[in-house]
């Protein structure tokens, strides 16, 4: 059994878009705390980008919890940034008064890329894990969340016409999230040719929006546009492209987080036209779902556990890293490389290939 102290290397961005170990010291466990050492953590693309380029809104604007809004002249968040907040691990000590784990459990933990981490039972956001689910499968747990939120916001009808615009892992997820919910045919908008390919894989007819036009590709196939557009790609042009996909009343759908301004979204086009539904789409910072009490938090992370046993993530994966490679693991994000799909991090090899496509 592992005894204190124990030295905790923590992922960090720091400045310059350097990723870094920051060592912290567990020498005591207060009561109500235990210790858990990481077995596999999932990589969040995009935030984790964002965070490492300097970003992410709250480097500019400081957001009032209370009013709501972001204040441009208000404190600002600045470097070092913890990355990652999608851990599989398990407990290896406990503290007194520690009432929901016992030594030897596996959690899912809202956590940084960590070898050991020190978890609040009253403050911290973790999910004891069933012995069916994989780690690999748990290690997506919260984009699955993110998914089956936005699905529920774009309230799909049995025989409806979906679009899935950005197929990276929260994209894939939704693409089959989509066709569990009886949709007439679900279409996935993506540049990179793996991502389309593991998308027609879950039933999807592709479209590359670099060489084929979304919208008249979906009514030349349907013979009809799209009852909705779940985006999920970031890029403010494919939000402007999802409006030209729907019909008249439609709905687009947006789960993913944009930068800077909107050039290329033009409101005064088939927004206006058709009347179409935007719809934010966010399941977390303290925003209940929209069909509260009903459903809450709590609800969607739990019907997520579950849903992870019926949806393929190995498809999804495309790298495995252990921890010491960190460098190689985000010299590749940074790369934008076309085979890149959804990373993880390991602290022991789960395939034989540790580093690179598997």
């Amino acid at each position: 059994m592992k005894r204190l102290p124990i030295i905790s290397q923590v992922l960090i961005a720091d400045h310059n878009e350097k990723v870094k170990i920051r060592k912290d010291k567990i020498d005591q466990i207060p009561d109500n705390s235990f210790i858990i050492r990481s077995l596999i953590s999932g990589v969040s693309h995009g935030t984790e980008l964002s965070t490492i380029r300097g970003e992410l809104v709250s480097f500019d604007y400081s957001w009032d919890n209370e009013k709501r809004n972001f204040d441009k002249d208000g404190k600002k968040k600045s470097f070092p940034k913890n990355l990652g907040y999608e851990t599989v691990a398990e407990v290896i000590l406990v503290g007194e008064g520690v009432k929901s784990v016992c030594i030897g459990d596996r959690i899912w933990a809202d956590v940084p890329h960590s070898d050991y981490y020190l978890i609040d039972e009253l403050k911290d956001k973790f999910y004891k894990l069933p012995s069916d689910i994989s780690n690999k499968k748990a290690a997506c747990l919260a984009l699955t969340r993110v998914a089956l939120a936005g699905v529920h916001d774009a309230n799909p009808l049995i025989g409806e016409i979906g679009v899935v615009s950005g197929l990276g892992c929260i994209g894939l997820l939704t693409v089959q999230l989509l066709k569990l919910s009886g949709v007439k045919q679900v279409y996935g908008i993506d540049p990179k040719k793996s991502r389309r390919k593991v998308a027609e894989k879950f039933g999807a007819i592709s479209i590359d929006p670099l060489n084929e036009n979304p919208a008249e590709k979906i009514y030349e196939i349907s013979n009809s546009n799209a009852d909705f557009v779940i985006e999920a790609s970031g890029s403010l042009k494919a939000v402007h492209e999802a409006i030209k996909c729907c019909k008249i009343g439609g709905k687009v759908v947006t789960v993913a987080s944009y930068k800077g301004g909107a050039d290329q979204l033009y409101l005064g086009h088939e927004w206006h036209k058709n009347r179409i539904n935007l719809i934010s789409s966010m399941s977390i910072n303290n925003c209940p779902h929209r069909n509260y009490p009903l459903w809450d938090l709590n609800r969607l992370n739990l019907t997520s556990i579950e849903l992870l046993k019926l949806l393929d993530i190995d498809s999804i994966i495309s790298h495995e890293f252990l921890f010491k490679d960190y460098n190689k693991l985000y010299k590749l994000l940074k790369s934008g490389d076309e085979n890149v799909i959804k990373m993880i991090i390991t602290h022991k090899s789960l395939s034989k290939q540790k580093n690179g496509v598997r």
